[in-house]
């Protein structure tokens, strides 16, 4: 809704006319009271023209000298968008086929990380003739000088790089015997969770002529059998060493 505010031109200066009190006034009134749009139009157009005819002066329109209309017009308030934080190393991470580096679980054996490629740059071939020939002029050895220090750079970055590549070949082969005897415990603590668990440990109906019950007795027995016969050798071989030690 538009306000509008009466000013009366005297003298080249515009002074606020009173009726802008009871203008005002009328509006937050007939709101508050729930009054239709067309009965604040017709009291607005009604109070202006029993002015405009009263006083004889000019009528103007100013929307920001009114409270009510500069509480109607104000932006309503938007919530600010969420801050995304910076990338960082671990955030990466998480997101990748490597999470597993930056997570509390353990590791599995069959946790991989992709294997490093590292291409050796192919060798330079080292002109020899321009460094052992003695320079004519001190630019001649600057430039001499200059080559020299590029070919020692050249020379120690290919060091370095085949001295990196042999240590990632012996880290590869490190983690991958490593990763062989984990794999090889892992299997041996499911058979001896699988030896020890019980058969009918969840208290349901079971069919005592079932495969997998059968199976499970035959490897309990099998389990049973090997223990002894272990504990049994060794007593006896304990008693022959007590006997001729």
């Amino acid at each position: 809704m538009q306000s509008c505010c009466l000013h009366h031109e005297k003298e080249g200066a515009a002074v606020i006319d009173p009726a802008l009190i009871a203008l005002g006034a009328a509006q937050v009134t007939a709101q508050a009271a729930g009054a239709p749009r067309l009965f604040l139009e017709s009291h607005h157009s009604t109070l202006t023209s029993s002015v405009s005819s009263s006083s004889g002066q000019h009528v103007s329109s100013c929307p920001e000298a009114s409270a009510a209309c500069a509480l109607q017009t104000a932006p309503a308030h938007r919530p600010e968008a969420p801050r995304t934080l910076p990338a960082t190393p671990q955030t990466v991470l998480r997101s990748s086929s490597v999470a597993f580096l930056v997570k509390k679980t353990p590791i599995q054996s069959d946790m991989s990380i992709p294997a490093p490629i590292m291409n050796i740059p192919p060798l330079l071939v080292v002109p020899k003739h321009l460094l052992t020939r003695k320079p004519a002029t001190a630019a001649e050895a600057e430039l001499q000088n200059s080559l020299q220090m590029a070919v020692n750079v050249y020379n120690a970055q290919t060091a370095s790089l085949s001295e990196a590549h042999a240590h990632l070949v012996l880290q590869d082969t490190y983690v991958a015997r490593c990763r062989a005897q984990i794999a090889e415990a892992e299997q041996k603590r499911k058979s001896s969770a699988t030896r020890n668990a019980r058969l009918l440990g969840d208290g349901l109906p079971q069919l005592l002529t079932s495969n997998e019950l059968l199976h499970g007795l035959m490897l309990q027995v099998k389990h049973k059998l090997r223990r002894r016969h272990r504990t049994s050798y060794g007593q006896l071989q304990a008693a022959l060493a007590h006997c001729y030690g």
